[in-house]
């Protein structure tokens, strides 16, 4: 238990969390542990580098069942969790950055509590797999990539189900470096993955292998994928289906590549370049979509070839510059 105003506190933490840079407690590890303390955080590594968590139980919690904190080299393998947490900030996994005047990832020791050090540490060359999120009580997001500076991050084999904003969140503002998503379902969410506006400043993405779907049109909303900011970035063999605003949506990227993408179902756009973004479209389909099933805005420039089209309100709108290579029907 915690004192009344000391809840939300690490239930398992590392020595040295208040430490630079990844000088907390190395090589260290925890499996087959089931959280349910619903007035604690759960496992904080914190700038601790060498960390395995494997077969991780998660029930009730008031913030995060794992909350990465400014650390290196942590893998997460083998995770099911029932809900999210009860607090404000409720994703089951949170992938978080001790940036300067952070005033939240705190230990408590018995008697006060203590902040983790905040000298902008970035999480770095971390993994989420082999992982089911299936939350009853509709946290904002899955995981979430909080505040700026994570790099180097992988989630694979996984699903995600029952987020009231997103299944995959990255902040508004925050610098991202290689982040990849592999073979994850994002089902019955309002959002797949939704990488928080930035204009510039992240590099490399790759998503493959996803399936977004939500069949409750009452909640999708949105766009189901959403990214900006990025040069660098590859999106193949991924399928959305759903009444979201937009199939996929994208600001200012650079060197942008969709291979083999199906979008069905967007109330509006099924492809929408919106702002300043370079990008390919190759090998996919716009079906049942209620306006445009490619729209190109201003400052963008969009090359596309074998597209098919089902059912859309237009197949192209453009306000930038299309150019149409291979077949397009």
């Amino acid at each position: 238990m915690r004192a009344d105003g000391e809840e939300g506190q690490a239930l398992l933490s590392n020595q040295g969390y208040d430490t630079p840079d990844y000088g907390g407690a190395s090589n260290w590890g925890v499996c087959n542990v089931r959280i349910d303390s619903p007035h604690s955080n759960g496992i904080m590594p914190a700038h601790a580098d060498g960390v395995r968590l494997e077969n991780i139980y998660g029930d009730a919690t008031y913030h995060h069942h794992v909350d990465v904190v400014s650390s290196r080299n942590v893998s997460i393998d083998g995770y099911w969790a029932t809900r999210g947490g009860k607090g404000d900030s409720n994703a089951p996994i949170q992938f978080d950055n001790q940036t300067a005047g952070t005033a939240s990832n705190y230990v408590w020791d018995g008697e006060k509590r203590t902040a983790a050090r905040d000298d902008g540490t970035p999480t770095s060359r971390c993994s989420l797999s082999n992982f089911e999120i299936d939350a009853a009580n509709d946290p904002d997001y899955g995981v979430h990539i909080h505040r700026d500076g994570t790099e180097s991050l992988s989630i694979t084999d996984g699903t995600i189900t029952g987020c009231q904003h997103s299944a995959i969140r990255a902040d508004t503002g925050a610098k991202l470096e290689s982040l990849t998503v592999d073979r994850v379902n994002c089902l019955e969410n309002a959002r797949g993955i939704s990488l928080g506006q930035l204009e510039s400043g992240r590099r490399e993405l790759t998503i493959s292998n996803v399936t977004i779907r939500t069949e409750d049109d009452g909640l999708a909303a949105g766009s189901a994928l959403y990214a900006s900011g990025f040069d660098g970035v590859t999106i193949s063999n991924l399928t959305v289906d759903g009444a979201f605003t937009n199939t996929v949506l994208f600001d200012d990227m650079d060197d942008l590549k969709l291979i083999n993408v199906t979008a069905t179902g967007a109330t509006s756009q099924a492809f929408r370049f919106r702002e300043n973004v370079d990008a390919t479209l190759t090998t996919a389909r716009a079906a049942e979509c209620g306006s445009a099933g490619v729209y190109v805005g201003s400052d963008s420039q969009v090359a596309y070839g074998g597209v098919t089209f089902a059912n859309v309100g237009s197949e192209v709108v453009v306000d930038g510059d299309l150019r149409v290579w291979g077949s397009s029907s």
